[in-house]
């Protein structure tokens, strides 16, 4: 396809999906009803680590996500390793375990029956898992952000992709061009992404994430998540052939509002990039 009609295609896209969504022909996808609940619990001072723990053991799926991160080698406090959800809880602490229980339930939500659309969305899944890996591991670097709202945010940053493939399994003219519909992921995801966190009644610093972790030259007085998005992502890509592996470090202002260097790279340390690894396969 020559390049400007593939362009013609893409707004094509872009402007049938955003009709879409406000004919409410599609729908913007659903916080799963767990995720939902843990944030009722973990929004109020009073919570105590037996409020969290009764929501989460509704949903088993989301239960054995939680000790696979309470027994990851970053985690684990002594060699014989947790069993029960209320030590894990107690182990991580309310707020990593609210933050990373609303995280690994949206990893039910990328799947379908369709081949293309499911392969496109496990990967977006991967992806997810392994920047919030590095995300968790560049806060407890930094030490002024948050480690559990650095992991929620890799986890969230490409939430996006999940209408954009929605629409096309519902559109086989756009389905069968997979060229298309990659192109459609890349560049509408960060805008979408931001209207489903609006619609989830997330905090403006995540929103922020979704929206704002591609811009590498912005401009903001201190350092925020869609930061340590930014770095992550680039740290992942670094020294492959993908887009993002071809970016200069050095104009990404978020390493200096971060403190780290961008010709040595955020990783710094084995024992940082081995957080990163063990946060990254607790979360697949």
């Amino acid at each position: 396809m020559a390049l400007h009609s593939m362009d013609l295609s893409l707004s094509r896209v872009e402007q049938s999906i955003n009709e879409a969504i406000a004919a409410e022909l599609i729908s913007l996808p659903t916080l799963p009803e767990v995720a939902l609940q843990v944030k009722q619990v973990a929004a109020n001072p009073d919570c105590t680590i037996d409020d969290l723990v009764r929501c989460i053991s509704s949903d088993a799926s989301v239960s054995a996500r939680i000790l696979k991160v309470a027994n990851s080698p970053a985690m684990r406090n002594n060699e014989s390793g947790v069993s029960d959800l209320r030590t894990a809880v107690t182990n991580m602490g309310v707020k990593y375990t609210s933050n990373l229980a609303v995280g690994v339930a949206m990893a039910q939500m990328f799947s379908s029956d369709h081949q293309e659309i499911n392969s496109r969305l496990k990967d977006t899944w991967a992806l997810s898992a392994e920047i919030a890996g590095l995300c968790q591991a560049f806060c407890k670097f930094n030490g002024h952000l948050d480690a559990s709202v650095g992991l929620l945010a890799g986890l969230i940053h490409r939430i996006g992709v999940l209408p954009v493939l929605a629409f096309a399994e519902e559109h086989p003219w756009l389905a069968n061009d997979l060229e298309l519909v990659d192109r459609a992921i890349e560049q509408l995801h960060p805008q979408i992404g931001g209207r489903v966190l609006r619609a989830w009644g997330f905090e403006q610093t995540l929103i922020d994430v979704c929206e704002q972790y591609l811009t590498f030259d912005r401009d903001v007085e201190n350092a925020d998540y869609a930061d340590i998005v930014s770095v992550a992502i680039l740290e992942n890509f670094s020294g492959t052939e993908h887009p993002l592996g071809q970016v200069d470090h050095e104009t990404v202002k978020a390493y200096a509002r971060l403190g780290m260097n961008p010709e040595s790279g955020g990783i710094g340390t084995v024992e940082l990039s081995g957080t990163a690894s063990d946060a990254a396969w607790a979360l697949n």
